[in-house]
C-alpha cells in the first residue's frame, strides 16, 4: 500500500473515530488512530461530503478538529447529494487521485468496491485496535452497511431511518377494507414490505383520484437510495 492508500485508511478511521465518540472516552482506539495519523502532519485530504447541512458540521466542528489533534488538513468537498456518487466514479476513471475519503450511501456500495474504488479496511481496523469500538454500532448498520464480500469497506457516520405515517381513517374504512381485499386477496394493514407498499398506494391512488394520491414519498429524485 502507498503512502497516500496508508493516509487514507488512516484517516478513515482516525476521522470516524473522533466524529463518533470523544477521543477521551475510547484511548485505545480513537488516540491510536490520532496518534498514527500525526505522522502525515501538514499533508492535506479530501473528503467528499453530500452539500448541505451535513457537510457544514464537518467544516465548522469535525475537519478543524481534526488538523488540531493530527496536524492533517481536511478539505471537505461538497457535492449535490445526488452528484456523489458519479463524481467519485468519474474521478477514479480519470485516475486523478482527487479523493482521499468519501461519504457514500450504503446502497452504492457494492459498485464502489468491486470498481475498486474505495479499498478494505480489516488490517487497519485489527492494527489500530478499532474492531471493539464497531461492535457497539448498530447492529442493522453495522451488518449490512459495512461490508461486501466478508471484508469490512466502510464505517458508518449516520443512521438514517424511514418514518411512516398512514391516515387510520382511511385504513379502517369498512368498503376500502373490502374492495382492497377483493383485489389484491390480502387484508388492508399498514404494509411490512414494499410491495404491499406499492400495493396500497396504487389503491388509494386509484380509489380517491384526482383529490388523493395513494402514497408521497422523498420528493428529491435520486435522495431514497439512503434507505
Amino acid at each position: 500500500m502507498n503512502k497516500a492508500k496508508r493516509l487514507c485508511a488512516i484517516t478513515c478511521l482516525a476521522v470516524v473515530a473522533t466524529w463518533l465518540t470523544p477521543v477521551q472516552a475510547q484511548p485505545s482506539a480513537a488516540q491510536t488512530a490520532v496518534e498514527a495519523a500525526k505522522q502525515y502532519s501538514g499533508s492535506t485530504i479530501n473528503v467528499v461530503w453530500p452539500a448541505g447541512v451535513g457537510a457544514l458540521g464537518q467544516k465548522i466542528f469535525a475537519a478543524p478538529l481534526f488538523e488540531q489533534l493530527t496536524g492533517v488538513k481536511v478539505n471537505i468537498v461538497e457535492a449535490p447529494p445526488t452528484d456523489v456518487y458519479i463524481k467519485v466514479v468519474a474521478e477514479h476513471r480519470a485516475g486523478t487521485g482527487g479523493f482521499d475519503v468519501v461519504s457514500l450511501v450504503p446502497s452504492w456500495l457494492t459498485d464502489l468496491s468491486i470498481a475498486g474504488i474505495i479499498e478494505p479496511l480489516d488490517a487497519l481496523v485489527d492494527k489500530y485496535g478499532f474492531a471493539a469500538e464497531l461492535q457497539g454500532i448498530e447492529p442493522a448498520y453495522r451488518n449490512n452497511w459495512m461490508t461486501h464480500g466478508g471484508k469490512i469497506m466502510a464505517i458508518p457516520d449516520d443512521g438514517d431511518v424511514l418514518l411512516l405515517f398512514y391516515r387510520k381513517d382511511l385504513f379502517n374504512d369498512p368498503a376500502n377494507k373490502e374492495a382492497f381485499k377483493a383485489k389484491y386477496g390480502y387484508e388492508l394493514a399498514v404494509p411490512t414490505t414494499w410491495e404491499q407498499f406499492s400495493d396500497i398506494g396504487w389503491f388509494f391512488t386509484n380509489t380517491y383520484q384526482p383529490d388523493l394520491y395513494g402514497a408521497s414519498v422523498i420528493h428529491r429524485s435520486g435522495l431514497m437510495q439512503y434507505f
